[in-house]
């Protein structure tokens, strides 16, 4: 928030007072971006629910919506967001360690299927039959164990020896926008990217497969570098009529926008990233297109214009943000704001 209000500040310290250099501020956009990595736990990652928030609790979009609003010319690219998504099974305890349950025959009934612990045979179902119900159980268990569930048979009226636990954590890495003026979502005016590769640099590694995610500690199960992601989203998009695309890092130097099927006609090619600046082989936008590089790695902003040559700007104006806070990881440190512009956007 700080710095997207020393951008506003300088822009318009810079632009909208004699010698002006906007001669329709109305009419032109104000395109701000922040690096990738900017939201990153301390502990590695933060939980996705933070992001988008729940019926309870606003998350950093809504948060960050409430100054975005204020600005109706400007488009915001908020940095990258790491987020974890646990992924859960249910393990048999009566053994060390404790085994994955699968399904398999039920006791009770040849023609049903019911989760069942590959060494004991104990089913999640109760061998009388009755459903097993959920219930927290007073006794602090192992740590990776998700203590907020246990089984329980209202029939027998024993607990069973079972717990939902973590199996893998899954690693995302989104890029958040939103439309300035907006003060809720619309899913026209906002919009989240997934990074397509995983970098060694999405998560804190503490040596071998092992990473740090949500003050724990876990084994990687996709490849430290490059690792192919399925679970990413379309790289361009378009607001107010100006088709962008967008890149994360690694994404831009495994040219993602260039092999896109719906890359044409792209006027403005955003690239946030932690140690990557721009590519000329990674060029996906139209002739006389822009491609604006933030690198939070090598703490440069960078913007070039696709001629028949690559054709560097540099900044009109810099000044300094104060430090973000210590908790951060890495701590950002002194940040400051680059000015660019103003540029004409190309059309088709």
């Amino acid at each position: 928030v700080q710095a997207i209000q020393k951008a506003v500040t300088m822009y318009r310290t810079t632009y909208l007072v004699p010698p002006k250099k906007v001669r329709d501020d109305r009419k032109t956009l104000k395109l701000f971006m922040a690096p990738e990595f900017f939201f990153r736990g301390a502990e590695g990652a933060f939980d996705l629910g933070l992001m988008m928030g729940t019926k309870k609790q606003p998350g950093v979009m809504d948060r960050l919506r409430e100054e975005t609003s204020k600005y109706p010319d400007w488009l915001f690219v908020l940095g990258t967001y790491v987020a974890g998504t646990e992924e859960t099974g249910v393990g048999c305890f009566n053994h060390t360690p404790g085994k994955w349950m699968s399904p398999a025959v039920a006791a009770w009934d040849p023609n049903k299927r019911v989760l069942t612990c590959p060494q004991c045979h104990a089913q999640l179902r109760c061998t009388c039959g009755a459903l097993l119900t959920v219930f927290k159980p007073n006794v602090n268990p192992p740590q990776y164990w998700n203590a907020d569930r246990d089984y329980f048979c209202p029939k027998c009226n024993t607990r069973k020896n079972f717990q939902e636990i973590i199996k893998s954590i899954i690693i995302d890495n989104y890029a958040m926008v939103q439309k300035g003026g907006y003060s809720r979502p619309d899913g026209v005016n906002d919009y989240c990217m997934q990074k397509k590769l995983i970098s060694n640099l999405d998560f804190e590694k503490l040596g071998g497969d092992n990473v740090k995610l949500f003050g724990g500690t876990f084994e990687a199960s996709e490849p430290a570098i490059g690792g192919a992601n399925e679970r990413m989203g379309g790289g361009v998009f378009t607001m107010d009529g100006i088709t962008f695309g967008m890149e994360i890092c690694l994404d831009h130097l495994s040219k993602r926008l260039v092999n896109a099927p719906d890359a044409r006609n792209i006027s403005i090619q955003l690239i946030p990233a932690a140690g990557m600046d721009i590519k000329s082989d990674s060029v996906a936008c139209m002739p006389n297109g822009l491609l604006f590089n933030v690198d939070g790695g090598g703490g440069t902003s960078d913007l070039k214009i696709n001629g028949l040559f690559l054709e560097t700007k540099t900044f009109e104006e810099t000044g300094d943000v104060p430090n973000c806070s210590a908790g951060c990881f890495p701590d950002p440190g002194d940040q400051s704001i680059d000015l660019f512009g103003p540029f004409d956007i190309p059309y088709m």
